[in-house]
C-alpha cells in the first residue's frame, strides 16, 4: 500500500486529519492536493520543517476545539460545534447552516453579520454578502469561488477576496497572505 493509497483511505474516514508526506519524490503532489495533503517534505529534511508543520497543526487544533455556537430554531436551542460547520448561506432573511454531522441544514432567523460575531473569526470567513465558510474545510481557492471538502462551490465576492486569502493563508500556512 503506497502512502498515496493510504491517504485516500484515511480521507474516506476523516476529512480533517492532517496528512504530511515525507518523501524522496513529489510525483503525487498534484493528486495529493485533491486529498488535502497538508505538506510535502522532501528528503533530506531538517528538524525546522517538522517543527513548522507541528506548530501550524497545533494552532489549527486549538482553533477548532471547544468552540460552539448556540442557535434557536423551531423553538429549540441547538449547540453546534464550530468544527462541524461547513458553511452558512443567507437566504431570504434566514441563515442555512450546513454541517458535517447532519444531512439537512439548520435554518435560523439571523442576519449574516450577527452570525459572524458569534463565530471564531480565525476559523470562519465571510466570502460573499450571502456566505460564510469554515476555513478548515476550504480545499481549493480561486479568484471568484472556493471549493470545500465536500466539493461544494462557494462564491467569493470581490470585496471579500483579500480577507478570504488572508484567512486561508493564516490557517494553512501559519502566516498572513
Amino acid at each position: 500500500l503506497s502512502g498515496y493509497d493510504l491517504a485516500k483511505k484515511i480521507r474516506t474516514i476523516n476529512q480533517q486529519v492532517t496528512i504530511v508526506f515525507v518523501t524522496n519524490s513529489q510525483d503525487f503532489a498534484i493528486q495529493g492536493y485533491q486529498l488535502n495533503i497538508f505538506r510535502y517534505i522532501t528528503k533530506p529534511f531538517c528538524d525546522q520543517q517538522i517543527f513548522e508543520v507541528l506548530d501550524i497543526t497545533h494552532k489549527q487544533l486549538q482553533l477548532s476545539e471547544g468552540h460552539n455556537v448556540v442557535v434557536t430554531t423551531k423553538g429549540q436551542q441547538i449547540v453546534i460545534p464550530h468544527h462541524e460547520i461547513l458553511y452558512i448561506e443567507s437566504h431570504e432573511h434566514n441563515l442555512k447552516i450546513y454541517t458535517t454531522s447532519r444531512t439537512e441544514f439548520i435554518q435560523i432567523r439571523l442576519k449574516i453579520g450577527e452570525m459572524m460575531t458569534l463565530l471564531n473569526s480565525d476559523l470562519f470567513t465571510q466570502t460573499h454578502r450571502g456566505f460564510i465558510a469554515n476555513v478548515m474545510y476550504i480545499r481549493k481557492l480561486r479568484r471568484k469561488h472556493l471549493y470545500l471538502a465536500d466539493n461544494t462551490m462557494i462564491p467569493i465576492g470581490e470585496k471579500y477576496l483579500e480577507k478570504v486569502r488572508s484567512s486561508f493563508s493564516k490557517y494553512y500556512l501559519g502566516r498572513e497572505y
